[in-house]
């Protein structure tokens, strides 16, 4: 992303034809302008923000749809996409200030009774948050038949108040096959996980897109920063709850950099879930392992609001 700023998903999208999507934090994270540049580029896929409006334009923002209806074997399918409200800080090239959050139990409320006054016969909410935001629409928003969440990066399927809340993973890992049946007791939604390991056979079409992007940038990746004599931890059930070697590692580069008396850093920021063996440590393996880029910033403050800030990050 960093070289070609999520424009090498433009042909993935394309040929997977998309037809709907929800924004997540990280499509914002070159810029609004940026992302409407990337939106023109995809081929009939509906872009929705249905619950943060754009305090200049008044509207949703990047001009994000709030609902959309897909016509598929005569059903009318309705869709709308939430986030929740600490979405709107992690959006790194945005001002909060910029922007009004609406509630996503009243938008959902709202779209869902609009939808079905089009006639839709099911309704789908797209949402990039945690999973309790997602249980808490599905048990206030009585008109939704089926959450499809993201934000979450581990595969997740329950049931409440009668609705599926399905998380499908991360990084194409995994994906969930749904099956929309309606019968004269009505809708019932059949969920099956399918894991993309070795034993699924590589489409040609897309094998051949990703061997043109990795021609493209494969010089630049294989750049040699140095060397480490052991192996390292990414693993999110390892790095995001305890401490790390590789936690350390980039902690202890931004003390020798800054000169500061302690280094914090959102262990969520670590996007390479897997251990890095020791070795030649090259470009490609910092960018797998720090993908976004983030400021690095000196501040002044006392001990109390480190360990403020600590308590904040336990919790």
């Amino acid at each position: 992303s960093i070289f070609m700023k999520g424009d090498q998903m433009i042909p993935i999208v394309n040929s997977l034809n998309v037809q709907c999507a929800v924004f997540g934090n990280h499509d914002f994270d070159f810029g609004v302008d940026h992302l409407q540049e990337f939106m023109s580029k995809t081929k009939g896929c509906a872009w929705l923000l249905s619950n943060v409006i754009d305090n200049l334009s008044e509207k949703p923002l990047a001009n994000g749809k709030t609902q959309h209806i897909i016509n598929a074997h005569g059903i009318k399918i309705g869709l709308i996409g939430l986030v929740e409200h600490e979405w709107i800080d992690t959006l790194a090239t945005l001002d909060p200030e910029d922007v009004t959050f609406e509630d996503y139990i009243e938008r959902g409320n709202e779209l869902t009774r609009s939808l079905k006054e089009q006639g839709v016969d099911v309704i789908i909410a797209l949402t990039h948050m945690r999973t309790p935001n997602d249980r808490r629409l599905a048990e206030n928003v009585d008109d939704i038949d089926l959450i499809l969440g993201g934000h979450d990066h581990d595969y997740s399927l329950e049931v409440v108040n009668g609705k599926n809340i399905v998380k499908s993973g991360t990084d194409f890992r995994n994906l969930s096959k749904i099956t929309l049946t309606f019968t004269s007791s009505g809708l019932k939604v059949g969920v099956e996980r399918v894991d993309l390991d070795s034993s699924i056979p590589e489409d040609p079409q897309i094998q051949k897109i990703v061997a043109h992007l990795n021609e493209e940038i494969s010089e630049k990746m294989d750049e040699h920063l140095g060397f480490t004599h052991v192996d390292m931890d990414g693993r999110f059930k390892i790095i995001r709850k305890m401490e790390t070697n590789l936690g350390n590692f980039v902690t202890d580069i931004m003390l020798e950099i800054s000169k500061a008396d302690c280094a914090l850093l959102n262990s969520g920021t670590f996007r390479s879930d897997r251990i890095h063996p020791k070795g030649q440590f090259k470009l490609r393996d910092l960018l797998t392992i720090l993908p976004l880029v983030d400021n690095l910033i000196v501040i002044e403050c006392t001990g109390a609001e480190v360990v403020e800030a600590l308590e904040n990050g336990v919790k």
